[in-house]
Protein backbone atom coordinates (compact mmCIF):
# COMPACT_ATOMS: atom_id res chain seq x y z
CA UNK A 1 0.00 0.00 0.00
CA UNK A 2 1.42 3.49 -1.14
CA UNK A 3 0.89 6.94 0.60
CA UNK A 4 -1.45 7.58 -1.97
CA UNK A 5 -3.65 4.70 -1.24
CA UNK A 6 -4.03 5.78 2.39
CA UNK A 7 -3.89 9.65 1.22
CA UNK A 8 -6.59 9.45 -0.62
CA UNK A 9 -8.41 5.76 0.88
CA UNK A 10 -9.07 8.41 3.99
CA UNK A 11 -10.34 11.34 1.87
CA UNK A 12 -13.16 8.78 0.56
CA UNK A 13 -14.00 7.52 4.04
CA UNK A 14 -13.73 11.03 5.17
CA UNK A 15 -16.51 12.23 2.32
CA UNK A 16 -18.15 9.74 3.43
CA UNK A 17 -18.38 10.16 7.21
CA UNK A 18 -18.91 14.00 6.11
CA UNK A 19 -21.79 13.07 4.09
CA UNK A 20 -23.93 10.43 6.78
CA UNK A 21 -23.46 13.59 8.94
CA UNK A 22 -24.46 16.06 6.55
CA UNK A 23 -27.79 13.98 6.32
CA UNK A 24 -28.15 12.80 9.77
CA UNK A 25 -27.78 16.78 10.51
CA UNK A 26 -30.94 17.30 8.39
CA UNK A 27 -32.79 14.50 9.65
CA UNK A 28 -32.45 16.08 13.23
CA UNK A 29 -30.64 13.69 14.10
CA UNK A 30 -27.02 15.56 15.10
CA UNK A 31 -24.00 12.88 16.02
CA UNK A 32 -21.26 14.73 17.91
CA UNK A 33 -19.38 11.64 18.19
CA UNK A 34 -19.83 11.01 14.29
CA UNK A 35 -19.12 14.77 13.31
CA UNK A 36 -15.42 14.30 15.69
CA UNK A 37 -14.70 11.19 13.81
CA UNK A 38 -14.92 12.63 10.45
CA UNK A 39 -12.72 15.77 12.22
CA UNK A 40 -10.36 12.90 13.00
CA UNK A 41 -10.18 11.11 9.57
CA UNK A 42 -10.47 14.17 7.76
CA UNK A 43 -7.75 16.22 9.52
CA UNK A 44 -5.68 13.15 9.21
CA UNK A 45 -6.14 12.89 5.47
CA UNK A 46 -5.26 16.67 5.32
CA UNK A 47 -1.60 15.55 7.25
CA UNK A 48 -1.29 12.74 4.78
CA UNK A 49 -1.30 15.64 1.54
CA UNK A 50 1.01 17.95 3.47
CA UNK A 51 3.42 15.46 4.55
CA UNK A 52 2.96 12.35 1.71
CA UNK A 53 2.36 14.42 -1.22
CA UNK A 54 3.88 18.11 -0.55
CA UNK A 55 6.73 17.34 1.32
CA UNK A 56 5.59 19.73 3.84
CA UNK A 57 6.12 22.62 1.63
CA UNK A 58 3.51 25.64 1.34
CA UNK A 59 5.08 26.81 -1.54
CA UNK A 60 4.26 23.41 -3.56
CA UNK A 61 1.00 23.29 -2.01
CA UNK A 62 -0.12 26.76 -3.07
CA UNK A 63 1.55 26.10 -7.08
CA UNK A 64 -0.55 23.34 -7.07
CA UNK A 65 -3.36 25.01 -6.98
CA UNK A 66 -3.92 28.20 -5.13
CA UNK A 67 -7.53 27.88 -5.60
CA UNK A 68 -7.67 24.33 -4.20
CA UNK A 69 -5.67 25.29 -1.30
CA UNK A 70 -8.48 27.80 -0.42
CA UNK A 71 -11.05 25.78 -0.77
CA UNK A 72 -9.43 22.38 0.86
CA UNK A 73 -8.35 24.86 3.59
CA UNK A 74 -11.43 25.95 4.28
CA UNK A 75 -13.20 23.08 4.28
CA UNK A 76 -10.84 21.63 6.84
CA UNK A 77 -11.76 24.53 9.05
CA UNK A 78 -15.29 23.98 8.90
CA UNK A 79 -14.91 19.77 8.93
CA UNK A 80 -12.68 20.77 12.46
CA UNK A 81 -15.22 23.32 13.89
CA UNK A 82 -18.47 21.17 13.30
CA UNK A 83 -17.98 18.79 16.94
CA UNK A 84 -17.82 21.88 18.99
CA UNK A 85 -20.58 23.53 17.86
CA UNK A 86 -24.71 23.60 19.48
CA UNK A 87 -25.85 26.74 17.34
CA UNK A 88 -25.64 26.77 13.05
CA UNK A 89 -23.90 22.95 13.34
CA UNK A 90 -26.27 22.04 10.07
CA UNK A 91 -25.00 25.27 8.14
CA UNK A 92 -21.97 24.54 9.08
CA UNK A 93 -21.99 20.78 8.07
CA UNK A 94 -23.89 22.01 4.78
CA UNK A 95 -21.43 24.59 4.08
CA UNK A 96 -18.32 22.09 4.95
CA UNK A 97 -20.15 19.26 2.73
CA UNK A 98 -20.41 21.81 -0.29
CA UNK A 99 -16.88 22.90 -0.33
CA UNK A 100 -15.87 19.67 0.41
CA UNK A 101 -17.86 18.05 -2.75
CA UNK A 102 -16.77 21.28 -4.79
CA UNK A 103 -12.99 20.37 -4.01
CA UNK A 104 -13.52 16.84 -4.30
CA UNK A 105 -15.85 15.76 -7.46
CA UNK A 106 -13.60 17.57 -10.00
CA UNK A 107 -10.02 15.85 -8.40
CA UNK A 108 -10.73 12.21 -10.42
CA UNK A 109 -11.46 13.75 -13.51
CA UNK A 110 -8.54 16.32 -13.21
CA UNK A 111 -5.55 14.04 -12.09
CA UNK A 112 -5.62 10.67 -13.51
CA UNK A 113 -4.22 9.28 -10.19
CA UNK A 114 -7.47 9.56 -8.68
CA UNK A 115 -9.50 8.39 -11.57
CA UNK A 116 -10.65 5.02 -9.51
CA UNK A 117 -12.30 7.61 -7.01
CA UNK A 118 -14.77 8.86 -9.45
CA UNK A 119 -18.36 6.12 -9.08
CA UNK A 120 -17.48 6.02 -5.31
CA UNK A 121 -16.74 9.87 -4.61
CA UNK A 122 -20.16 10.66 -6.84
CA UNK A 123 -21.81 7.53 -5.25
CA UNK A 124 -21.53 9.69 -1.42
CA UNK A 125 -22.40 12.47 -3.02
CA UNK A 126 -25.81 11.70 -4.41
CA UNK A 127 -26.98 9.40 -1.66
CA UNK A 128 -26.04 11.89 0.79
CA UNK A 129 -27.88 14.49 -1.08
CA UNK A 130 -30.84 12.47 -1.61
CA UNK A 131 -31.06 11.51 2.63
CA UNK A 132 -30.67 14.95 2.79
CA UNK A 133 -33.41 15.81 0.33
CA UNK A 134 -35.50 13.23 1.29
CA UNK A 135 -35.55 14.13 5.21
CA UNK A 136 -36.40 17.94 4.55
CA UNK A 137 -39.52 17.02 2.49
CA UNK A 138 -40.25 14.78 5.44
CA UNK A 139 -39.94 17.51 8.20
CA UNK A 140 -42.33 20.06 6.27
CA UNK A 141 -45.27 17.92 5.96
Amino acid sequence: MTGDDITFGLALIGYALLGADFARQHSGRSTTWLSALTAIVVGTHVLCVWGLRFDWSLTQMWHKSAAGFVIFHSALCLVLAIPFLRARRRLVTSGAFALVSAGALPAPFRYPELSLLALPLLAVAGISLGCAITAMRRSTK
